[in-house]
Formats: structure tokens, C-alpha cells, sequence
């Protein structure tokens, strides 16, 4: 049976860079010749219909994200997924179904967000947004990533790798 794959979730908080970071870091395993997908998580609520922002409804669509991931990466494919994420819910369910679960926090506060981004709904009365009215869970981050990325995205590009490769940053 050919190998199984890793699965590394990008998270952080909305506008962050976690998109831009997965798209990258999807081209670089490709052109390394890793066989990869990158599952958005914009396009995962439309894939799946899902609607609700409240924290339950976010750890029902983490966990189903989570459980593509497991069909996938036990194929031999390296699975990203890039989505908030941060409950301790998909820590535990990642490190103990997956042989090789990494976590990577792309590190900003919500004012980097807003100007990055310009997301209307730190502005107003939106509910359920995550570092406004849910708050994050402490969890152990492999890599963390500064969302002003840009001059060090080389080396943050290749901890992932190395992550993926050798279950550690380093070489």
C-alpha cells in the first residue's frame, strides 16, 4: 500500500492570508512533485451548504473537512486545508486519527484582518465571528506563520515541507 498522506491545516482568524499561503504552498508541493490538494474552506461551507457560523456549526464543518481529509490523505495524497479552525476539537480529532496531522496558525489580530481584508463584519453587528465573540482555543501549533508573510514566505513555505516530509520544521 502506497504511502499515507499528510494532512496540515492552515488556520487563523478571516482575512488572515491563509488562502493566499495554501494556494502557494499547494504550487510549490506540486512543482516538487507531491501529489496534493488544497480544500478551501470558503468552498467547502458551498460544497457542503453550510450556513451557520455559530461555534457548533463551525465544528460540524471542521469535522467534515476533516473526515474528506481522511478519505483522501488515506490514498497516498497530501490534503491542506486552509479555515479558521482554532477549537481544540480538531486538534484532538487531527492528531488522533491522522498519522501525520500538522496545524499552521497564519498569526494576526483582527485589525490586520480588517485593513488586509477590509471585512465589513468587524465593523458591525455580525455574529459569531471568531476572535470577536467566540474565542479561539489555545492549541499547539506546528509552524506560525507572521500574516505579513511576504518576505519570509521561502522559509515558512519550507518548514511546511519539511513538516510534510520529515514531521519536522527542520531538516
Amino acid at each position: 500500500m502506497e504511502r499515507e498522506g499528510a494532512v496540515l491545516w492552515i488556520m487563523g482568524y478571516a482575512g488572515a492570508g491563509k488562502s493566499t499561503f495554501a494556494e502557494k504552498l499547494l504550487a510549490l508541493l506540486h512543482k516538487k512533485g507531491r501529489t496534493a490538494v488544497w480544500l478551501d474552506g470558503d468552498l467547502m461551507r458551498k460544497l457542503f451548504n453550510l450556513t451557520g457560523h455559530s461555534k457548533k456549526q463551525r465544528q460540524l464543518a471542521g469535522l467534515k473537512y476533516l473526515n474528506l481529509a481522511k478519505i483522501i490523505s488515506s490514498q497516498g495524497v497530501d490534503v491542506i486545508i486552509s479555515s479558521i479552525g482554532m477549537q481544540q476539537i480538531f486538534e484532538d480529532e487531527g492528531r488522533m486519527n491522522f498519522p501525520k496531522y500538522y496545524q499552521v496558525l497564519i498569526s494576526s489580530n483582527l485589525l490586520d484582518s480588517t485593513i488586509r481584508k477590509n471585512r465589513s463584519f468587524y465593523h458591525n453587528d455580525e455574529m459569531n465571528v471568531m476572535g470577536k465573540d467566540i474565542q479561539p482555543d489555545l492549541l499547539t501549533y506546528d509552524i506560525i506563520v507572521d500574516s505579513k508573510f511576504d518576505s519570509d514566505l521561502k522559509i515558512y513555505l519550507d518548514w511546511c515541507l519539511n513538516l510534510l516530509e520529515y514531521g519536522k520544521v527542520s531538516s
